[in-house]
């Protein structure tokens, strides 16, 4: 027989209390050595050198062209590169103090290029799901995490061009610390040009593009730094007017022999400090120059550049493999380059020899292996070797 209600047993205040410390949520003490994580105490110079042991990102040095290493035979880009963001947001997901440390690194790169993992089928649909996905999710997120992101990577194709070009186009307003943009691929230019005209990004200062992705030189005015990583580079020399600030431009470019295209270069970034001559491979063979090179026309455009008053490096970057000729077709000789390279140093340090600010002049002689020559799948990065 249940008991009355005025006899049943009140509860005690220490119960109460006892109850109500179990249900709250837990409050962490302050920081201290005793219940502080180790790594969380280094200097950020440390943990920041930890962290660089973790595998690469998406390397920013690879050309298009020869990017069939860093794919798998479905066109995927290996998801090995996206291992070091994974790792950063599981440690940021650990506990309040690693969180606090490892999730502005975690969100320091924007990456949309990669098909998650354990799907299969048409990669460059997935790759389009990603893009939608991740930027409505930065765009429904706090402010703050916006603000983290330095680096935002994309690739551009013509499926759900439309979604995925005003997903771009919507990230790209709300990034105020964007540092670099990579764009891996992109074959749809006009969608992209559209999605940004009217747009102002100051605070880039990296582009490494594809051709089809000039348009982004247009609303990046204090760009220094562009590479080209895919298609013949032309329309990325001819917007160079748009950056007065630039200083280096490298990767895969198609030089004429006409030599419209080095005095485009001259005339549309005249301060430049840094330039490279990189050949293209075909993506299919690794032996052969693709359809975007033309190093037998390097010597005459190499003599050229001697208008470039501040230049202080010139790289040459050739293909370090000799082909038999019962194969194909011998690759241009790399010595007539040289010389003219030399040349047009030599040159540039004399004009300003008797100059209170001269200048450091550098040549570099590079030869780049893009595969493996018996064409097996090694997850191997470029190998550059310097004379």
């Amino acid at each position: 027989m249940p008991l009355r209600r005025s006899t049943r047993q009140k509860p005690s205040n220490e119960s109460t209390a006892a109850t109500h410390v179990i249900v709250d949520y837990p409050v962490y003490p302050d920081a201290s050595p005793a219940n502080t994580p180790v790594l969380v105490t280094f200097a950020p110079e440390l943990i920041d050198e930890i962290i660089s042991y973790l595998p690469s990102d998406i390397p920013l040095d690879w050309n298009y062209d020869t990017m069939d290493l860093m794919l798998t035979g479905t066109g995927q880009l290996l998801t090995e590169f996206g291992e070091k963001r994974r790792t950063l947001r599981a440690l940021a997901s650990s506990c309040r103090a690693f969180r606090k440390v490892f999730h502005p690194r975690a969100w320091e790169r924007l990456d949309c290029a990669f098909v998650p993992q354990g799907k299969s089928g048409t990669w460059y649909k997935y790759v389009a799901e990603e893009t939608s996905r991740k930027v409505n999710g930065v765009l429904e997120n706090k402010q703050a995490l916006r603000g983290y992101i330095r680096t935002f990577s994309f690739i551009m194709t013509k499926s759900a061009t439309e979604q995925c070009v005003e997903a771009v186009g919507d990230i790209l307003k709300v990034l105020p610390n964007l540092h670099t943009i990579y764009v891996l691929f992109c074959n749809c230019p006009t969608p992209l040009k559209g999605a940004t005209t009217g747009l102002s990004l100051p605070s880039v200062r990296t582009l490494v593009i594809h051709t089809g992705a000039s348009c982004l030189l247009h609303i990046c005015p204090n760009v220094t730094r562009v590479r080209c990583v895919g298609g013949d580079g032309n329309d990325i020399i001819s917007a160079l007017k748009s950056c007065p600030k630039i200083q280096r431009v490298e990767g895969g470019i198609r030089w004429g022999v006409k030599l419209r295209d080095s005095m485009r270069l001259v005339n549309g970034a005249p301060n430049l400090r840094v330039l490279e001559l990189y050949p293209s491979m075909n993506e299919a063979n690794s032996l052969q120059y693709s359809k975007y090179t033309s190093p037998e026309d390097w010597p005459a455009v190499i003599a050229s550049l001697d208008k470039l008053k501040n230049l202080q490096v010139l790289i040459l970057s050739f293909s370090s493999f000799e082909v038999p000729e019962y194969l194909m077709d011998p690759l241009p000789k790399d010595e007539p380059s040289v010389i003219n390279a030399k040349e047009v140093m030599k040159k540039l340090s004399e004009q300003n020899g008797a100059s209170s600010d001269r200048q450091e002049r550098k040549l570099v002689v590079r030869k780049v292996i893009s595969r493996a020559p018996d064409f097996r799948n090694d997850l191997e990065m470029d190998i550059v070797g310097e004379n």
